[in-house]
């Protein structure tokens, strides 16, 4: 089955320079679950964030149905 969201090579480090996602790759396809677990302070608000649109990877793309939805880098 095609994926229909793909996050590659997802990075973020905030004001600082601080590193709070780093080379981070997702592929869902329809009807499909996934969650995002990890430690605290790990990066998952960030990433899912980025997800979201409400911040801009420093690097990486994200496409919605194999359409480049935002590219950065």
């Amino acid at each position: 089955m095609k994926p229909f969201f793909e996050a590659r090579h997802l990075a973020y480090a905030y004001s600082g320079g601080v590193l709070a996602v780093r080379d981070i790759s997702l592929s869902m396809v329809p009807a499909s679950m996934t969650a995002v677990i990890g430690a605290n302070g790990s990066g998952k608000s960030t990433f899912v964030r980025m997800l979201a649109g409400l911040l801009r990877p420093a690097s990486g793309e994200i496409l919605l149905d194999r359409s480049e939805e935002r590219r950065v880098g």
